[in-house]
């Protein structure tokens, strides 16, 4: 009688763990830092600093340097809606 009660319970614990479906992991990055530069000679925004390596981008305006980090980032490290502190020249 042992036997097939323990039968039955591995059976029931089989079926658990073939059908249970599995939890995702989120996984919280740190938020990426870049400091900015402007060149007045080229009128040109560009990645003075960044968190990330091999970001080496520019833009003619703050909103393509961004939109540029964005795509940059996602292609670097995979993540599609990292958090993003932009720092620009003159603030603390």
């Amino acid at each position: 009688m042992r036997k097939r009660k323990f039968r039955a319970t591995a059976k029931r614990l089989r079926r658990y763990t073939l059908h249970r479906p599995r939890k995702r992991r989120v996984v919280e990055s740190a938020p990426i830092t870049i400091k900015a530069g402007y060149d007045p000679e080229t009128n040109t925004w560009y990645v003075a600093e960044s968190s990330v390596d091999g970001l080496f981008l520019e833009g003619d305006t703050l909103d393509e340097l961004h939109a540029e980090i964005v795509g940059g980032i996602e292609d670097l490290t995979g993540e599609a809606n990292a958090e993003v502190n932009l720092i620009l020249p003159g603030a603390p």
